[in-house]
């Protein structure tokens, strides 16, 4: 199996990429692949209560496409909500874990400060790697 590299995904002259789970109605799963490999995945609620409900980082992808999470997980994190494995990775989507969710582009991002990735910072590590 070839290695994914999933900061390959990331255009120059952006910051990130966000992918949203395909046909997920109970909650909004969300996927950020920034332009260093590092991925941030968030669960939001819908409704009148919408908001973050957890956030879990991850230092990369593996070789083999294990997922790199960050641990310890903070006490709202649920484990087995998050990927483990990268299975299929482009532009356009990613599958974690196999079939049968994708995970569709949703959204290009030049920066991204809310993560900590400034414009500075983008183009800083763009030049200097």
């Amino acid at each position: 199996m070839a290695a994914i590299e999933t900061k390959q995904l990331v255009p120059k002259g952006c910051a990130a990429l966000c992918y949203e789970r395909e046909g997920n109605t109970k909650f909004r799963d969300r996927v950020t692949v920034f332009y260093d490999g590092k991925l941030v995945f968030e669960r939001f609620c819908w409704g009148e209560a919408a908001g973050l409900v957890f956030a879990a980082w991850a230092d990369g992808v593996g070789a083999d496409g294990a997922i790199q999470w960050r641990r310890p997980f903070d006490a709202a994190v649920k484990e087995d909500a998050l990927p483990q494995t990268v299975c299929e990775a482009s532009r356009d989507a990613l599958r974690f874990d196999g079939p049968p969710a994708r995970w569709l582009l949703e959204d290009t991002k030049k920066s991204d400060p809310i993560h900590g990735y400034s414009g500075l910072k983008v183009l800083l590590g763009r030049l200097f790697g």
